[in-house]
Order: C-alpha cells, then sequence, then structure tokens
C-alpha cells in the first residue's frame, strides 16, 4: 500500500458503510411492508421481534452482492489504482 493512505481510507470506509447500511436497511423495511401488507392488524413490533439471526444473515449476504464491484473498484482508484481490475 502506498504511504500515508489512512485518510483515503476512511472516507472509503464511510462511502462503503453507507451503502451497506442503506441496502440493509431498505430490505429489512422492505420485509416489515410485506409482513404488514400480509396483515393489516400486524404491528411492526411483532415483526421487529421476529427478525432472527437467520434473517439477518441472510439480508447481509444480500446486502453485500449488491454492492457493485464498479463502486469499490471507482473509490480504490485513486488510492492503489493498481489494485483495481478494470471492469
Amino acid at each position: 500500500m502506498p504511504l500515508n493512505t489512512a485518510s483515503l481510507l476512511q472516507s472509503f470506509e464511510k462511502i462503503i458503510i453507507r451503502c451497506v447500511k442503506a441496502s440493509y436497511t431498505r430490505q429489512v423495511l422492505e420485509m416489515f411492508g410485506a409482513a404488514i401488507d400480509a396483515d393489516p392488524k400486524v404491528q411492526v413490533i411483532y415483526c421487529s421481534k421476529s427478525f432472527s439471526i437467520a434473517d439477518e444473515i441472510t439480508f447481509i449476504k444480500a446486502t453485500m452482492c449488491e454492492l457493485k464491484s464498479e463502486t469499490v473498484n471507482s473509490y480504490w482508484t485513486g488510492l492503489w489504482n493498481e489494485a483495481v481490475i478494470d471492469f
């Protein structure tokens, strides 16, 4: 890695973390919305209590699959151009 890259890595991490959080939150809210659409009497608190670790793992996997390699590469280009795969 090139010298003095800490500030570049920190901004990269913030952007990637923001993308992951947004995608994960959207998926969770879609699950809650589907549960409420299926049964309008169900409460959001019940949906959150029925949320399992398996659901979390599934959403994390889907979130990581949604993260495009082009997005990651666009941030790595300025930091370490030799490591970027050209799509």
